[in-house]
């Protein structure tokens, strides 16, 4: 009797050690899968936010670029107003010194 107990007793174990690997190695498919998919997940969130960061750039640039054309655009006006009002004077001052020489 003892034999059929002892007996019994290791089949049971053995099947529960059985199904204790079974569940482990579902767990760890599990595992991997969840992991695959987080991974997954991470890869397209840091995809967007490249995507995202890489239009600011674009806009910020496109910005930079706009501003700096401007800029140039009122120094060049600037610059053709200075001049005009410095050929202006020298006309002036010729005027000046013209008149002055006729007088005296």
């Amino acid at each position: 009797a003892s034999e059929y107990y002892q007996s019994k007793l290791e089949s049971t174990g053995e099947y529960w050690a059985e199904q204790l690997n079974v569940t482990a190695s579902l767990s760890k498919a599990k595992f991997r899968q969840v992991l695959e998919e987080e991974e997954a997940e991470g890869l397209i969130l840091l995809e967007e936010s490249i995507q995202t960061g890489t239009q600011q750039i674009d806009q910020l640039s496109q910005k930079a670029n706009d501003t700096a054309f401007h800029a140039a655009a009122k120094a060049e006006a600037a610059a053709t107003r200075a001049t005009k009002t410095s050929v202006a004077v020298e006309s002036k001052n010729r005027a000046v010194l013209a008149s002055l020489n006729a007088s005296a």
